[in-house]
């Protein structure tokens, strides 16, 4: 728990983002990994730091984006589950970051749900 803790603490600096993308040749499946921990503060924190990832930079997020960490950001916004809130909020940040630096862009049912504050999904 303390190690995602450190990842969500070192992530605010950008330099250490890109530094994670640069010297880490697995950081895509040890984000996907440490996105989908079962313990919620962990996904938490963890989700927190990918955020601040994709918020770090343009070119961070790019990267981050044309993997498959772009579909666990959104399966985890999609899914609501009692106790993950926080990460769904985290998440959703990161997709938002991601929008803002024109990386990747909503789509029409995206838009849908963000004007109506509903969810299109059947759970």
């Amino acid at each position: 728990m303390s190690a995602s803790a450190a990842f969500s603490i070192l992530t605010q600096n950008p330099e250490v983002c890109q530094r994670i993308i640069d010297e880490i040749s697995s950081w895509v499946d040890l984000l996907k990994e440490i996105c989908a921990s079962e313990n919620p503060e962990v996904q938490r924190r963890c989700m927190q730091g990918v955020a601040n990832m994709v918020a770090s930079s343009e070119k961070v997020a790019a990267e981050i984006m044309r993997t498959d960490v772009f579909h666990v950001l959104v399966a985890i916004v999609k899914h609501s589950q009692k106790g993950r809130e926080e990460a769904q909020k985290e998440a959703k940040r990161a997709l938002e970051a991601a929008i803002r630096f024109e990386v990747i862009a909503p789509t029409k049912r995206q838009m849908f749900e963000d004007t109506h504050k509903v969810s299109t999904i059947k759970e």
